[in-house]
C-alpha cells in the first residue's frame, strides 16, 4: 500500500470510527483535533471542543483520575485502557466511557490521542445487575479455587448473622458442621442435564443455630458462582409436618389398639355378666348359702368396675384423639342430680355416709346440654367423694354461678388435698391418698375425664376449697346459655329421655311372645346371652355365624314367621354381621336388626346404621335398653 493510500485509510478510520478520537498538545494540552463521535459523544460543537483542554473533558470516580491519565502518557507514553472515566457534556449527566491514551510520533513533534468508548449501556446493565446481585433475597457469592467468600451479596450478612468482611475472612466450608462436610461440597460440582444441582446443605449460623440451603455451583472464568436460597422454614415446616403425620398415625394405631382390646375385654364380660345376672335372678340364689350369695354379688360388682375402668380409658382415648363429642338435648338438671345421688346412695349407705341433696331457692332451669356427659361427670364426683370419706357425708348443691351459668359442688367432710396434690389432681393416673396414707382402688383417670368431658360442655371443674382432715368442695360449672345464642336455651324445653320400661310393657313381654334371632359365634356369650333374653320372656333361635343368620332369615321370612327382632353380632367368621346385614337389606328383608358389638367408638355405631342396622347395643348388654329397644322396635 502506497503512502497517499495509507494516509486515506487513517483518516477515514478517523472519521469513520464509533470510538471518539481526541489529538492533544502535549504540552498545553489543547485538544487540536477531534472525530465526529468525539463530538457526538460530547455534544460540543468543533470550535469550542477546539479551545478546551483535554483534562477539561473528562471526571473520573478517582479524584486524580485525569491526572493520573496524563502523569501516565508522560511518563510512559501511554495509558493503558481503563473505566470509571465520564465525559462532562453540558446540560446532560456525565456519559460512562473507557478511556485510553498515547503518543504518536509525529514531526516536527509528537502529539496525544485519547481513544474513548462509550460504556454507558453497558454500565448500566452491570448496575442492574449489581442491584439484583445485592438486592436478590437469594444468597449469591463468588469463590476461590480455595472455597474462600470473594464476594457476597446482603443476603448472606442478613440470613447467616456474619458480617460481609467475616464471611470474606473465612471458607465457605468452615461454615458447614463438621460432621456434614464431607457430604457438601461447596465447589463446582458438573451440572447434570437439568443444569447445576441444587443439594440442601446445613449450614452453621453466627448464632449457633442451623440454617439449611439449598446450594448450586458453577464455574466460570477461574471462580466458583454460587446461588443458595434459604429453605430452613421449608425443612421445620416438612419436619413438623412429618412430626403431625407420625403423631396422627400413632394415634390411629392407638385408637386402633384400644378399639381391638375394648372388643377383646368387652367379648368375655358379656358372658360373665350375662351368666351372672342369671345366676342371681334365679329363685334357688336365695336358697344358697350367704357367702355364695356374696361372691355372686362380689362378681357381679368388680365386673362393672372393669367396665367402668375399659369405658374411662377408651373416653381418655377419644379425647386425647379430638373425637369425643357432646349431644345437645334439653336437660333437667334437677332431674339428673336426683338420679345421681339415687343411684350412688347405696355406695354412701354402705360406708354409713350421709348423702345430702341441698334443694336451691329457685328449681334451676332446663338447658340444652349432654344429659349423658353431665350425669358421668357428676357419678365421677360424687362417687370420688364417697371414696375418699371414712366418717360424715357428702353434700350436692346446685345453684345460680356468674355469666348465665349454673354450678354444682360436691362437699365431702374426707381426707382433703394438699395444695401439691391439687396441682397434679387432673392429670391422667394421678391417684391421691385418703386420710389412712393409702390409695384408693382406681385408675386415676375419674377427675382427668371429668375436666375434660365438662370443657366439651363448655365448663369448668375447680377445687373451690380442700384441706387436709376437713375434707373438699368440687365445682362444676356450666353455661345456661351459650355466647353465640345457638347451641343453648334456657326454660321452655322439656327434658327427654329415654325412661325406663313401663310395667306395661314389660308385661307385654311376658304375654306376647316374641321371637328373637341371636347371631353370636362365641359360644359362651351365645348361651348366656340366650339364656337372659328367655328369662325377659323372649323366643329366641340362634346362629353361629352371618351366613347362618342370612339363611334362618330369609328362610324364616319366607316361612311366614319372620323374628320381630334379629340381635347381629358384627364380629363372625363366614361372614360377619356387616355383609349380612347388608346383603339381607339387598334381598328386600325389612325387619328390625339390631348391631351387637364390643367395639364402643361412636364411628363404629355409625357404620352399623351405613350397612342396614336399625340401632346398636354394645357389649357388655345394658339388658334395660335392649329389652326397651326390642320393645320399640317389635
Amino acid at each position: 500500500m502506497d503512502a497517499p493510500h495509507h494516509q486515506e485509510v487513517l483518516r477515514c478510520l478517523f472519521r469513520e470510527s464509533n470510538d471518539a478520537f481526541f489529538l492533544f498538545d502535549p504540552e498545553s494540552l489543547v485538544v487540536l483535533d477531534l472525530n465526529p463521535a468525539a463530538l457526538r459523544l460530547t455534544g460540543l460543537d468543533r470550535k469550542t471542543a477546539l479551545r478546551s483542554r483535554v483534562t477539561e473533558l473528562f471526571s473520573s470516580d478517582d479524584p486524580v483520575g485525569v491526572e493520573s491519565l496524563i502523569d501516565a502518557y508522560r511518563n510512559t507514553g501511554v495509558f493503558h485502557s481503563r473505566e470509571g472515566y465520564y465525559f462532562k457534556r453540558p446540560g446532560s449527566t456525565p456519559l460512562a466511557i473507557n478511556v485510553s491514551a498515547s503518543r504518536i510520533h509525529t514531526t516536527p513533534k509528537s502529539i496525544g490521542l485519547v481513544v474513548v468508548r462509550d460504556i454507558s449501556e453497558r454500565r448500566k446493565a452491570q448496575e442492574v445487575l449489581e442491584r439484583f446481585f445485592q438486592f436478590s433475597p437469594a444468597l449469591f457469592a463468588i469463590l476461590d479455587d480455595d472455597g474462600r467468600f470473594l464476594k457476597v451479596n446482603a443476603a448472606w450478612p442478613e440470613t447467616m448473622g456474619y458480617s460481609e468482611e467475616e464471611l470474606r475472612s473465612v471458607e465457605a466450608m468452615a461454615l458447614v458442621p463438621p460432621e456434614d462436610r464431607e457430604a457438601a461440597r461447596l465447589d463446582h460440582v458438573e451440572p447434570g442435564p437439568q443444569g447445576p444441582t441444587t443439594r440442601e446443605i446445613r449450614f452453621r449460623h453466627k448464632d449457633g443455630g442451623d440454617r439449611w440451603l439449598a446450594w448450586s455451583s458453577a464455574r466460570g472464568d477461574g471462580f466458583n458462582y454460587a446461588v443458595a436460597f434459604d429453605v430452613t422454614g421449608m425443612k421445620e415446616a416438612e419436619a413438623l409436618r412429618r412430626a403431625k403425620e407420625s403423631a396422627e398415625a400413632a394415634s390411629r394405631v392407638k385408637g386402633q389398639f384400644l378399639s381391638s382390646m375394648s372388643h377383646e375385654l368387652r367379648t368375655p364380660l358379656t358372658a360373665i355378666l350375662a351368666l351372672v345376672d342369671v345366676l342371681i335372678a334365679d329363685p334357688s340364689f336365695r336358697r344358697i348359702s350367704e357367702d355364695r350369695a356374696m361372691d355372686l354379688l362380689t362378681i357381679r360388682r368388680n365386673g362393672d368396675y372393669l367396665l367402668q375402668l375399659i369405658n374411662n380409658v377408651l373416653d381418655l382415648a377419644k379425647i386425647e384423639g379430638g373425637t369425643l363429642t357432646a349431644a345437645r338435648s334439653p336437660c333437667d338438671v334437677a332431674e339428673i342430680i336426683a338420679g345421681v345421688a339415687e343411684l350412688l346412695k347405696v355406695r354412701a349407705d354402705a360406708k354409713g355416709l350421709t348423702l345430702t341433696v341441698v334443694p336451691p331457692a329457685t328449681p334451676p332451669p332446663t338447658i340444652m346440654t349432654d344429659p349423658t356427659r353431665l350425669r358421668q361427670i357428676l357419678i365421677n364426683l360424687v362417687g370420688n367423694a364417697i371414696k375418699f370419706t371414712e366418717n360424715g357425708g357428702i353434700r350436692i348443691e346446685v345453684g345460680a354461678g356468674a355469666n348465665s351459668s349454673l354450678y354444682l359442688d360436691v362437699t365431702d367432710t374426707g381426707a382433703g388435698l394438699s395444695d401439691e396434690e391439687i396441682a397434679g389432681l387432673f392429670q391422667p393416673f394421678r391417684q391421691v391418698r385418703d386420710s389412712q396414707g393409702k390409695s384408693p382402688a382406681g385408675t386415676g383417670l375419674g377427675l382427668a375425664i371429668s375436666r375434660r368431658l365438662a370443657e366439651t360442655l363448655s365448663g369448668t371443674i375447680s377445687v373451690v376449697r380442700s384441706k387436709r382432715g376437713i375434707g373438699s368442695t368440687f365445682r362444676l360449672s356450666i353455661p345456661v346459655q351459650d355466647p353465640d345464642r345457638e347451641a343453648w336455651a334456657v326454660g321452655a324445653a322439656v327434658a327427654t329421655r329415654t325412661p325406663p320400661i313401663p310395667p306395661a310393657a314389660a308385661e307385654t313381654r311376658r304375654t306376647r311372645m316374641r321371637r328373637i334371632l341371636l347371631a353370636e359365634d362365641n359360644p359362651d356369650n351365645r348361651r348366656a346371652v340366650k339364656l337372659r333374653l328367655e328369662m325377659g320372656g323372649l323366643e329366641v333361635s340362634t346362629a353361629q355365624n352371618g351366613q347362618e343368620a342370612y339363611e334362618i332369615a330369609l328362610r324364616s321370612n319366607a316361612d311366614g314367621l319372620a323374628f320381630d327382632v334379629i340381635l347381629m353380632d358384627m364380629q363372625m367368621p363366614i361372614l360377619d354381621g356387616f355383609e349380612a346385614t347388608r346383603q339381607l337389606r339387598m334381598k328386600g328383608y325389612e325387619g328390625p336388626i339390631v348391631a351387637l358389638t364390643a367395639f364402643a367408638f361412636e364411628e363404629d355405631r355409625e357404620e352399623c346404621i351405613r350397612y342396614g342396622c336399625n340401632d346398636h347395643v354394645g357389649k357388655p348388654i345394658d339388658w334395660d335398653h335392649l329389652f326397651s329397644l326390642i320393645d320399640r322396635l317389635s
